[in-house]
């Protein structure tokens, strides 16, 4: 359960916080309790991120040193990729579902990490991968082997010896339809949940049922996790969540996966702010666009909890896609304006680069793909890894460097997350379109009731290149504005104005 977070507050030079707020109103972080599964989330690709024995790998004990860091940061809950053992670096091909794998620490340090985070309030999200596993599990092993295993079960046969593959790279997948393999899942879930973990991604998620001569593919893998998610909130409760991860960037897919888990990864959303914010591509349609997508959901779901980024491991960074430094920034801060949980990819508070290359060789390394997306988080002490030989983010400030600067991108999501965690209606309250949106301003509404309170905030965006006109309702308060000009905003300017309610 989530308790009071007392977390540092860095106001930059532009956010202005005026007495005049109703101060018998809790902040968000009073509230997460009746929330608590809506979270400031930090993804953490553990290879690369703090490496605490000096062998050049970021591991478990890393994260747990820098927990400080992260909660200074706004963090409330942290993504790990994969720790299980795996024979690939991205650990997305796992031997074993109930161990940790050497280069990150033991069991141990991971129950170690549970309990250090529990005590600042942070919850933890794990990667189950269940869509697959590598190919040299040893239930695929044995299963190949012997026709009479009881592993047969586990998998999706494309031929007597060969199991379905929704990925190359030695993945072999899981047949969903096997009674015995749901029995297993069940079994990581209770493993899991009796250690601490409560929140779970379910890695390739519209893939599940997605192979030859199954059929209603969305639906059935809807009712799949959906018994998934039920076992889990009968063993621990409604603190207890999933999210399914259907990378997609048209929602059609979406509705099955929410009414089964109340969640998605909203690759769609994720979108529209790197095109609408970012690129100031057909931007007049920025907030209805949401708008429509979030009625879906809702209506899918009426309970529907959001997941918005705009970095992943999966795709390449922010800083690398959006090369405009003001409207990447004005991405970050739209992002943290919107509802439900925001992801923070590690590193992208730093601006760090990365883009995918296709089989480049790199000397010292070897073959490299995704590794360009997922290298060191930059320390500038003997923390960083090292375990490859990144050459893209050389003159890149190290963290340090970034909290001196009051410029930084990082500022930019401190100050952001740390108003989500100031303001429910930022982090818990609805969405309404703001009515006076324009081809440059676009606006929206975000309110939560409390009892018989009520907050309601308004955010402004001009995503425009030159200053626009904003008309205001009566405001209590100007929670952040940046940008300010005689007409309104400027060019990438944001404004947050909690809103004088009328009674």
């Amino acid at each position: 359960m989530k308790k009071i977070l007392l977390l540092l507050l860095i106001v930059s030079a532009t956010l202005t916080l005026n007495a005049c707020q109703n101060e018998t109103f809790p902040t968000s972080v009073e509230l997460l309790d009746v929330h608590p599964n809506i979270d400031n989330y930090y993804q953490i690709f553990i290879r690369s991120f703090a490496d605490s024995n000096n062998d050049g790998i970021g591991d478990l004990k890393g994260i747990e040193n820098n927990l400080d860091y992260l909660e200074n940061l706004g963090v409330t809950a942290l993504w790990l990729t994969p720790f299980h053992p795996s024979n690939t670096y991205h650990g997305y091909a796992v031997t074993d579902y109930y161990d940790v794998h050497e280069d990150f620490g033991t069991l141990e340090d991971l129950q170690s990490l549970i309990d250090a985070a529990k005590a600042r309030n942070m919850d933890i999200m794990m990667d189950l991968v269940i869509n697959h596993s590598s190919d040299q599990h040893p239930w695929y092993v044995e299963a190949r082997s012997n026709l009479d295993s009881p592993y047969r079960d586990y998998y999706f046969w494309d031929a007597p010896n060969i199991a379905y593959q929704s990925f190359v790279g030695g993945l072999v997948d899981f047949d969903p339809t096997s009674e015995a393999f749901k029995s297993e899942v069940k079994k990581m879930l209770q493993f899991y949940g009796d250690m601490g973990i409560l929140k779970f991604r379910l890695d390739a998620a519209k893939h599940f049922f997605d192979k030859p001569g199954l059929t209603a593919i969305d639906t059935n893998a809807g009712l799949y996790i959906l018994e998934f998610k039920a076992f889990l909130q009968s063993e621990f409760g409604d603190d207890a969540h999933i999210v399914s991860e259907v990378f997609d960037y048209n929602y059609i897919r979406y509705p099955n996966y929410v009414l089964g888990t109340g969640s998605v990864f909203n690759f769609y959303g994720a979108m529209h702010l790197e095109q609408k914010v970012g690129f100031q591509s057909s931007r007049f349609n920025f907030v209805s666009s949401l708008k429509q997508f979030y009625d879906a959901m809702n209506e899918a779901q009426p309970n529907y909890i959001d997941h918005l980024f705009i970095g992943n491991h999966d795709i390449d960074r922010p800083a690398t896609r959006i090369n405009n430094i003001d409207a990447r920034k004005q991405t970050v801060k739209a992002m943290y304006t919107l509802p439900g949980n925001i992801y923070l990819y590690y590193g992208d508070e730093l601006d760090l680069l990365g883009r995918s290359q296709e089989g480049v060789n790199v000397p010292g390394y070897g073959t490299a793909y995704d590794e360009f997306r997922r290298t060191a988080f930059l320390w500038g002490d003997d923390q960083e890894t090292t375990w490859f030989p990144d050459v893209q983010n050389i003159s890149i400030p190290n963290v340090n460097e970034a909290m001196d600067n009051e410029a930084s991108m990082y500022h930019v999501y401190q100050t952001f997350m740390q108003l989500r965690l100031d303001y429910p209606a930022l982090m818990f309250g609805n969405f309404t379109p703001y009515e006076n949106n324009d081809y440059n301003i676009q606006g929206f509404y975000r309110t939560y009731q409390n009892g018989d309170q009520k907050q309601t905030i308004l955010v402004i965006i001009n995503i425009s290149q030159q200053a626009s006109e904003i008309v205001l309702p009566s405001i209590l308060e100007t929670i952040y504005e940046d940008n300010t000009s005689m007409l309104g905003l400027d060019a990438y300017g944001v404004g947050i104005y909690l809103i004088e309610e009328e009674h």
